[in-house]
């Protein structure tokens, strides 16, 4: 009717009005009441699902690696990371208390940045969730070979846990790994948290002894602890050191099947990162005391107490059981971050699909465990260590800056500007960090230290928003921003190669936004929104979807003709 029309035509008309910065970075509301995932997690479960992600896959895997490249300085480097992700962990905080949504990071990065830089925050979790659960999966498969054919008369070829390659490095045990653990999965949500906790306290008991350990056991060949700190390998190695708490932000994607999220995730985010801290640091000690420096398997630890069968006992049964609970959370937290995004229309809304008696997102859990098995199939650990700390880093920053961009976003205030000088200090971060770390005092470098402060100092003088909830993060915008910096500098440091790696797949992401999300998206003015169904409601459709219930759109196109004019008044 014409009446139908005149509505639609005005919400076209507000759409051209607003132009494309307006669209690239649109923001929406949150409703963190209308979630079709059950409440089943109380602040335990949470917070040990957050310690598999964060030290699981971090110590028993790049440990060793980081200690290869910071050599005697490798105790430091995991100090500085965690007092850094700190730092990153009093914004993350506030957005669990404000935004209960499942997509953590990607929802952060959509509510504060808008819906562009969401999505890539998105596009760029999925790489890094499910890289970090193959990972996991490469060593677990190390480890339990080596092991078994320590104990066992018949012994399995070594060639299915890996076999190195030029570029890359095959691993048939571990992408069996992934499969086992999704299929888990599939069986419910509930049953695989409570193995989860079991497996993640053996884990800390066995790093706790390991740790203890170390200072009572001494080597009589060279290890690294009998050289120098070198500040500058020092600074590389927290790029790679960083991977190890790449999970502690994790923590917030269960903020909708939280039993109580705004109490308990701010708290289990402040208790990951104190708990990761302390067991890699105290890995990494050990590793510096007893890793041989000719050592270059994956299976470190067993390494350095290859002379003592009782704590090689120990570390088979803890890596066991950390790095599976690491392959275990990150394969939780996956899912999460799909549904969020086909919630949004960003991707197909195949990955809203609930199965109503498990509340298991079955179509996401498959996709999921696919792609981490071909990743765990064919690439090797270093490689896709440098890709997700970059990948990690990155989003923490994204982080950091919406925290300034909402407390300074205010119907008087510019946005333009607010996004302008929040870029400007991304980029003059980055340079002043590779500035920093090679000495360099060349005046465009120089330049990029004074704009760093200045965009600082612009924020400091602007009136901010009130904020009305329980928990906000102290001392905006110093902390975010200085966190942001440091992350940026971090950033810097990580290999070329990974840089082009993740601008490639970043590339992709863009051009799957505007073939697919630009259009598809809630928030796009020109959307034709699926026919409804008999209950008319887009928010009844979005949680028929989510358990599997699609609208039939050809019969539902009968029904339309007879009811246009309410059903379209309603939607818009």
């Amino acid at each position: 009717t014409w009446e139908s029309k005149k509505v639609m035509d005005t919400k076209e008309n507000e759409g051209d009005k607003s132009g494309l910065f307006d669209r690239l970075f649109a923001k929406p509301k949150f409703d963190s009441n209308k979630s079709s995932l059950k409440k089943v997690f109380g602040p335990l479960q949470i917070i040990f699902l957050g310690i598999s992600c964060c030290v699981g896959s971090g110590a028993y895997s790049v440990v060793g690696l980081t200690t290869k490249i910071a050599e005697g300085g490798v105790g430091w480097c995991f100090v500085l990371v965690g007092f850094l992700c700190f730092f990153t962990a009093f914004p993350y905080a506030e957005y669990a208390a404000k935004i209960q949504s499942a997509g953590f990071s990607y929802s952060y990065a959509y509510a504060s940045c808008g819906e562009l830089i969401g999505f890539l925050v998105g596009h760029t979790l999925h790489i890094v969730q499910i890289s970090c659960a193959a990972i996991a999966a490469k060593v677990l498969s190390a480890f339990g070979v080596r092991l078994f054919n320590e104990v066992s008369a018949y012994q399995i070829p070594v060639w299915l846990a890996g076999v190195d390659y030029p570029f890359f490095q095959i691993s048939i045990i571990g992408a069996l790994i992934v499969v086992f653990f999704s299929i888990l999965m599939l069986c419910g949500v509930k049953e695989s948290a409570t193995v989860n906790n079991v497996i993640a306290i053996i884990n800390c008991i066995v790093l706790i002894t390991i740790t203890l350990a170390a200072f009572f056991l001494s080597a009589d060949y060279s290890t690294y602890q009998d050289k120098d700190i070198d500040p500058h390998k020092l600074l590389q190695g927290m790029g790679l050191a960083f991977f190890a708490y790449g999970g502690y932000e994790c923590t917030a994607c269960f903020t909708e099947e939280a039993i109580n999220p705004e109490r308990d995730i701010p708290f289990a985010i402040v208790v990951v990162v104190t708990v990761a801290t302390a067991l890699n640091t105290g890995v990494a000690n050990a590793a510096a005391h007893l890793l041989p420096i000719d050592y270059n398997g994956n299976d470190f630890l067993l390494e350095c107490f290859q002379r003592y069968p009782i704590m090689k006992f120990l570390i088979g049964l803890g890596s066991t059981a950390g790095l599976a609970a690491s392959v275990s959370a990150n394969l939780m937290c996956q899912p999460r971050v799909f549904y969020a995004m086909a919630s949004d229309r960003l991707l197909p809304k195949r990955f809203m699909k609930v199965n109503g008696k498990t509340s298991v997102l079955e179509f996401s859990v498959i996709i999921t465990m696919v792609i981490c098995a071909v990743l765990t199939l064919f690439f090797n650990v270093e490689f896709i260590g440098n890709l997700v700390s970059l990948g990690g880093l990155i989003i923490s920053t994204i982080v950091c800056i919406g925290i300034v961009i909402d407390r300074y976003n205010s119907p008087s205030s510019d946005s333009i500007f607010n996004h302008t000088v929040c870029g400007i200090f991304l980029v003059s971060s980055a340079a002043t960090g590779y500035g920093i770390l090679n000495a360099l005092l060349d005046w465009y470098f120089v330049l990029s230290y004074d704009v760093t402060i200045f965009c600082v100092v612009i924020f400091m003088f602007k009136p901010q928003i009130t904020i009305p909830i329980g928990y906000k993060c102290p001392c905006v915008p110093i902390i975010p921003m200085l966190g942001a910096f440091m992350m940026m500098t971090i950033s810097s440091t990580v290999s070329y190669t990974s840089w082009v790696g993740y601008l490639i797949y970043l590339g992709l992401g863009v051009i799957f936004y505007f073939l697919y999300g630009f259009s598809k998206s809630k928030l796009n003015p020109h959307r034709v929104p699926s026919i409804a169904s008999s209950k008319g409601s887009r928010d009844e459709i979005d949680a028929d979807m989510s358990q599997g219930h699609f609208p039939d759109e050809k019969s539902n196109s009968i029904d339309m003709k007879e009811s246009s004019k309410q059903h379209l008044t309603q939607i818009y």
